[in-house]
């Protein structure tokens, strides 16, 4: 009677294995056509900083649970010769899954919530296991090969990459007239996405600051959004002010035809989310306020822009950089 119920743990593990691969399975599909089961904004946010790509992820943990759901299927055939398998191939995954918990808990701060059903998924399939072997230091063991990757992107604070500052700049423009600061940048964040964003953007477009260098960083990662940004460079091209083009490429029809660099434009967008999270910053719009390489003022929300940027019309450039409106963080 006891060999039956072992058995019957056994063969839940592995039903519960070949569930798991049949959604992944499922999800790798829908990724690479730009869809996902997991509708919330954590997974697309967590999918942008996968190295190789968010289907070549997907796909390679489908693969993984269809093997160790074959390990299954043998392991009732020779229980003996291949006891210790499954369990050989769950650590790794363990230690994999527990460090990409780790990084959307403590580093990027967003939920993937297919991401945590996986983890669930390897946790039962792991304590079924345990039962099926009678040995509670099975998933002990299995716990704390998760948790400590976990711990470990919990306590490395990752450091801002090298040059993101610079390139995550889809576009520059120099300052239009005299200036007293020539080297006085500011950099807006902005999303293709975001009303907010559009406010500033619009009020920019029909109100352009002198004396002021600018840089242009976007954190999009849609396709439409992508080419509307590829269109919107096209535009800069013949304009003096950038602000102009960037709000008839939000706001305007964009031609179907190809637009080019959208892979490019997409790198670049990498690197500014990346930027905006490893300095804290989890709002857009957000403008940058270059006074030199050592001192750069963070204002985020809308409100707090636009009043920085209206100030510059009733008062000198020097006024506006020394006595800005409280600033989320400033990094001297």
């Amino acid at each position: 009677m006891e060999k039956k119920k072992l058995s019957i743990s056994l063969k839940i593990a592995q039903l519960l294995t070949i569930v798991g691969a049949l959604i992944l399975s499922v999800e790798s599909r829908l990724s690479m056509q730009g869809r996902s089961l997991c509708r919330t904004s954590g997974c697309e946010v967590v999918g942008h900083y996968i190295r190789f790509g968010e289907p070549l992820l997907v796909a390679g943990g489908a693969l993984f649970l269809w093997l160790l759901g074959a390990v299954f299927f043998f392991f009732f055939r020779y229980p003996k010769q291949l006891s210790s398998l499954p369990f050989l191939f769950l650590l790794p995954c363990l230690a994999f899954d527990g460090a990409l918990i780790g990084f959307q808990v403590f580093t990027v701060q967003r939920i993937c919530l297919l991401c945590f059903g996986v983890a669930l998924l390897l946790c039962c399939i792991t304590l079924l296991y345990s039962v099926s072997r009678r040995s509670w230091l099975i998933f002990l063991a299995g716990s704390l090969v998760w948790t400590g990757g976990v711990t470990a992107s919990g306590i490395i604070e990752m450091p801002e990459p090298s040059g993101a500052y610079n390139s995550m700049v889809l576009i520059r423009q120099q300052a239009i007239g005299p200036t007293e600061h020539p080297d006085l940048t500011m950099t807006l964040v902005f999303s293709m996405n975001c009303p907010h964003c559009q406010e500033v953007i619009s009020y920019l477009a029909k109100h352009p600051l002198p004396g002021i260098n600018w840089r242009l960083a976007a954190i999009d990662q849609d396709t439409e959004s992508l080419r509307r940004l590829g269109y919107f460079l096209q535009l800069a091209g013949n304009t003096s002010n950038i602000f102009t083009a960037l709000h008839k490429s939000e706001t305007g029809p964009v031609p179907r035809e190809t637009i080019p660099k959208t892979a490019t434009i997409k790198q670049h967008n990498k690197k500014a989310l990346s930027f905006l999270v490893n300095n804290g910053t989890n709002s857009i719009p957000l403008l940058i306020i270059e006074h030199s390489k050592r001192k750069r003022e963070y204002i985020s929300g809308t409100r707090e822009i636009l009043a920085v940027l209206k100030k510059n019309h009733t008062s000198s450039l020097g006024d506006t950089i020394v006595n800005p409106p409280p600033s989320p963080r400033q990094n001297q």
